[in-house]
């Protein structure tokens, strides 16, 4: 890249670069814009700019580049955005203290994985024809984002003797490095319930069966709804409450990762409207003591995704 379209490239403010490669980036950055946010698993490459670009003094002040926030793990290389061939040194900082062991004319500093510890502001003074000219400091933020997650899952159908199941498929993938990990989650097949919500024909008496991905079905044990261990979960998941007494489904499974399917049916052949949900169950939740619950009942029905 040539040092003309570098500065055109630090006028317009455009300091921030990302490249896929996996190998380590040489040189000045290639111009290929991003956000602000990078995922994990990539190379990202940031080019400071700098503000003095005439060679003798500052004719104008860039705006210096916002935060570059970097995923754990990422590969991070930061450039100075002048022009290779023609700097006799750089000193490199971070949080204003110089870096140290760092060849001279070293014009990339290069993370293979960046951690929290790399986090910080960088800035570099650049030699070039024996005038000593500064970079824009950058604020380099080094985190693992949040882990999103989707909370609950629901569809609702007609059971009949010609739509005997309502099947709902999902996924558990483990955390990276805790291959291990499982999920506890609130599954129900609301029937009767539903009356309360405007629904005119609702199934009468649901039940539910859980399923792996080869056929095989995961034993669970589904309590009358007036028992406790009901509420606790509504209230941990956000679920609407179910009436004592109703013959609606609900069971809490805790499983490791993996695929699964869990399947809403009659338990008398009857037809009806009836709501599938599966919850996620927080993991600050307060576990119900399973002492007097056998904690799974093994269904007579076969199976099958």
């Amino acid at each position: 890249m040539s040092t003309s379209l570098l500065r055109l490239l630090a006028l317009a403010g455009l300091l921030a670069f990302a490249s896929l490669a996996s190998s380590q980036a040489q040189g000045t950055p290639p111009a290929v814009p991003i956000g602000n946010s990078i995922p994990g698993g990539s190379r990202v490459i940031v080019a400071l700019g700098y503000t003095d670009y005439s060679g003798i003094q500052p004719i104008m002040a860039i705006p210096p580049p916002p935060p570059v926030n970097v995923q754990v793990g990422s590969g991070l290389t930061i450039t100075t955005g002048y022009d290779d061939a023609t700097i006799e040194s750089v000193q490199w900082t971070k949080n204003d203290i110089a870096i140290q062991n760092l060849p001279v004319g070293f014009n990339i500093l290069s993370f293979a994985s960046a951690t929290e510890a790399d986090s910080g502001y960088y800035s570099a003074a650049v030699t070039i024809g024996g005038v000593v000219k500064p970079t824009n400091r950058i604020l380099i933020r080094v985190t693992n984002p949040p882990r999103q997650q989707l909370l609950n899952l629901s569809s609702r159908t007609t059971i009949s003797p010609a739509n005997p199941n309502l099947i709902g498929g999902f996924v558990i993938a483990a955390s990276p490095g805790q291959l291990n990990e499982s999920k506890q989650l609130f599954i129900r097949a609301v029937g009767p319930s539903l009356a309360a919500h405007g629904v005119a024909q609702p199934l009468l008496h649901p039940t539910l069966h859980l399923f792996r991905a080869n056929g095989s079905e995961v034993p669970v044990f589904i309590p009358a709804s007036s028992s406790p261990y009901h509420s606790a979960f509504e209230q941990a998941t956000g679920a609407f409450p179910l009436p004592p007494g109703s013959d609606d489904a609900a069971t809490v499974v805790t499983l490791p990762a993996g695929v699964y399917s869990v399947h809403a049916s009659s338990k008398d052949g009857g037809t009806g409207d009836v709501l599938l949900e599966i919850y996620e169950v927080p993991a600050s939740t307060i576990q119900i003591p399973f002492t007097a619950l056998p904690t799974t009942v093994p269904s007579n029905r076969p199976g099958g995704n």
